[in-house]
C-alpha cells in the first residue's frame, strides 16, 4: 500500500514507534521501511495478511508484549478492515482509532458497486464505533480519500478485463463487446473517474498524520485533489441525487447493445420475496394492477403462500416459487 508505506515513514520521522504490517516482510516495500526510516529502532515490520485471523492474533500478541517491555502505550491504530479493530479496543491500550474508507462510501459510482458498498459499510461501522468509544475517551476518525493514482486506479483495465471474462455470457450479450471495449478505451486513456485521480498521495497522508497527531482530530477527513472535488466532498451529503446521477451518466454515456435494439413491449413481470409483511402485501397489490408476479417464498405451504393464492385478484398471474435466497441452487433454479 503506497499510502500506508509513506505514512509509516513520516510517523517514524517525527519520533513515533511504528508497527508496520506488511503482506511480505521480506519484500521490497518492507525492506524500504527498514532502510529509509529515520529511526531504525522505532520501525517494527510485522508479517500481516489482514484476511487471516491467525496473522492478526499473532501481530496483536507481538505488539502487546513489546509495549509491556518498553512500558509504552499504544497511541493509535490505523487500518482499513473493521474486524481488525477488536483486539485493540481496550481503553487501557489505545487512545485513538483511524479507519481508512473511501469517498466511494458516500457516492456510489457505476461499475464500482461492490467496492462502494464495502466502503459504505466501513463508514457506518466507524460512526457506530466512534459513538461507543467516546465513553472511554477513545477517538475514532474515518479517512475517506477521493480518487488517487494508487494500484487500484493504475490496474483498472486488467481488473475490468478479468471481471468481464468471469461475467455470465448472457450478461455479456446484453452489454455487447463494443460496450466493454469502449469502457476499456476510456479508462486506458485516463477518462471517467480516472480523469480526476490525484497524483500526490501526500494529500491523503497529511490528513492521516493530522488524525494521529492533532489534539482533537476531526471525525472525518476527505482528502481530494482540486477545488471542485473538494467542494463536492464537503457538500455530497446535501447534493440532490438527481445531480449525482446526472454527473455519473455524463462521464459514462455508453448504452448497452440490448437497449439499442427494438424488441417490442416487454411483459409486465416481477419477482419478489413474499413470505409475509411488505413483500406479501406488495405481491397482492402488483397482481391487482395486472402484473404477472413471481412470488418467492421459503415455504410454499406456509400461511403467507396460502394467503397469496387465496387473496390474489388474478390467480393466473401469480406464480408462487420456493426460494431460499441464501442458497445459490435455489436462486439458479
Amino acid at each position: 500500500m503506497v499510502i500506508g508505506h509513506r505514512l509509516a515513514i513520516r510517523l517514524n520521522e517525527i519520533g513515533f514507534h511504528v508497527y508496520a504490517g506488511c503482506l511480505d516482510p521480506q519484500g521490497s516495500g518492507a525492506e524500504d521501511l527498514r532502510t529509509k526510516c529515520k529511526h531504525e529502532s522505532a520501525m517494527c515490520v510485522l508479517e500481516l495478511d489482514v484476511t487471516r485471523d491467525d496473522h492478526i492474533d499473532r501481530c496483536f500478541h507481538i505488539i502487546e508484549s513489546d509495549l509491556q517491555t518498553r512500558d509504552y502505550k499504544l497511541w493509535s491504530v490505523l487500518y482499513g478492515l473493521p474486524e481488525n479493530s477488536y483486539h485493540f479496543l481496550d481503553y487501557h491500550v489505545v487512545s485513538r482509532i483511524i479507519i481508512t474508507a473511501s469517498l466511494g462510501g458516500r457516492v456510489a459510482a457505476d461499475m464500482l458497486g461492490a467496492y462502494c458498498m464495502t466502503k459504505a459499510a466501513i463508514i457506518s461501522f466507524s460512526d457506530s464505533l466512534r459513538r461507543e468509544m467516546s465513553k472511554f475517551n477513545i477517538s475514532v476518525t474515518t479517512i475517506e480519500p477521493g480518487v488517487f493514482k494508487t494500484s487500484m486506479v493504475n490496474n483498472a483495465c486488467p481488473l475490468l478485463q478479468s471481471s468481464w471474462s468471469c461475467t455470465d455470457p448472457d450478461i455479456q450479450q446484453i452489454y455487447g463487446q463494443t460496450y466493454i471495449d469502449e469502457v476499456l478505451r476510456i479508462v486506458a486513456g485516463g477518462g471517467g473517474l480516472a480523469a480526476d485521480a490525484g497524483d500526490d498521495i501526500d494529500i491523503v497522508v497529511n490528513d492521516m498524520m493530522a488524525a494521529v497527531v492533532r489534539r482533537r482530530p476531526a471525525r472525518y477527513y476527505r482528502p481530494v485533489k482540486g477545488l471542485m472535488p473538494s467542494l463536492a466532498a464537503r457538500f455530497v451529503a446535501i447534493t440532490p441525487q438527481w445531480m449525482i446521477d446526472s454527473y455519473f451518466c455524463s462521464i459514462n454515456p455508453l448504452v448497452p447493445v440490448a437497449m439499442t435494439e427494438t424488441n417490442g413491449s416487454d411483459p409486465l413481470d416481477t419477482a419478489i420475496g413474499c413470505d409475509s409483511g411488505f413483500g406479501n402485501a406488495l405481491a397482492l397489490r402488483l397482481n391487482s394492477m395486472g402484473f404477472r408476479v413471481y412470488a418467492c417464498v421459503l415455504d410454499t405451504n406456509s400461511t403467507g403462500a396460502q394467503d397469496l393464492s387465496n387473496k390474489c385478484q388474478f390467480k393466473d398471474e401469480i406464480c408462487i416459487v420456493r426460494m431460499d435466497v441464501t442458497i445459490d441452487e435455489d436462486i439458479d433454479w
